[in-house]
């Protein structure tokens, strides 16, 4: 029979994407889900310690809060399970971000897709490279917190919540026009995944496809049912994300 310290830890770092509560209510979000199923399989306790945010935070403020956030790394240090999923408010190049292409985005959708189809492949790459190092120094400050001690580490990667956005749909745009846009959207996602999966794997993390599982193969789908608002879960994508996690070899915090 386990006893109270037996328990253990999992630490959830990310966005708003892994938050749940009031992002979906009513809903049981895949962390709670998945601190169940490694009870069920492991035979022991699970306590969840979840550092997700809902303030927006992108790459800069989850690499902050693994690198100088003391609670958060002392949390970090003591954790058997460590999830990260940043990067949703990132992967869709955006003109304000300062990263990669820059331009004037202004208020309006018509003014995003002027200055989005007119960038260009160099900047978007390096765009694509300031958010591989970042991701760098995010996986290895986990992994030094855990001075090699045995760790399931998982990262979930990004889901495209813009592609079929009613905000674009609604904008006045040709069919066209409409069509570049929805490919330069896929060619986003395309470009940030792999890169975000490669980083994730060597240092250690598995790579949660939920892009895929979200947008079909060639992730030309938009999200639908699976969110609540293209972002976040609905219960039905928190489900699959569960699933995707449930799937992950636990060999390393089994005893």
């Amino acid at each position: 029979m386990p006893t109270p310290d037996d328990s253990l830890h999992l630490v959830v770092i990310g966005d708003s994407i892994p938050f749940g509560g009031h992002f979906c209510p009513g809903c049981t979000a895949f962390v709670a889900r998945y601190a169940a199923d490694l009870e069920t399989r492991i035979g022991r306790p699970v306590t969840v310690v979840n550092r997700s945010r809902d303030d927006g935070a992108g790459m800069a403020q989850i690499e902050e809060q693994v690198t100088k956030d003391e609670t958060t790394r002392a949390q970090i240090a003591a954790a058997d399970v460590v999830i990260v999923s940043v990067g949703y408010n990132n992967a869709l190049p955006d003109a304000t971000t300062g990263v990669g292409c820059k331009g004037d985005m202004g208020q309006t959708i018509e003014s995003y897709v002027t200055w989005a189809l007119a960038t260009k492949p160099a900047c978007l790459k390096a765009g694509i490279d300031t958010y591989a190092a970042q991701y760098d120094r995010i996986f290895s400050a986990i992994t030094e917190l855990r001075k090699g001690a045995p760790t399931l580490y998982a990262a979930i990667n990004v889901h495209d919540g813009n592609l079929g956005d009613p905000a674009f749909v609604g904008a006045d745009l040709s069919a066209e026009t409409r069509t570049a846009l929805d490919r330069w959207i896929v060619a986003a996602y395309e470009r940030w995944n792999p890169m975000l999966c490669d980083k994730a794997k060597q240092h250690g993390f598995a790579c949660v496809d939920v892009y895929h599982a979200f947008n079909g193969p060639k992730g030309d789908k938009p999200s639908g049912a699976n969110t609540i608002d293209g972002a976040h879960p609905s219960q039905a994508g928190n489900d699959i994300i569960a699933a995707l996690l449930a799937k992950l070899d636990s060999a390393a915090i089994s005893r």
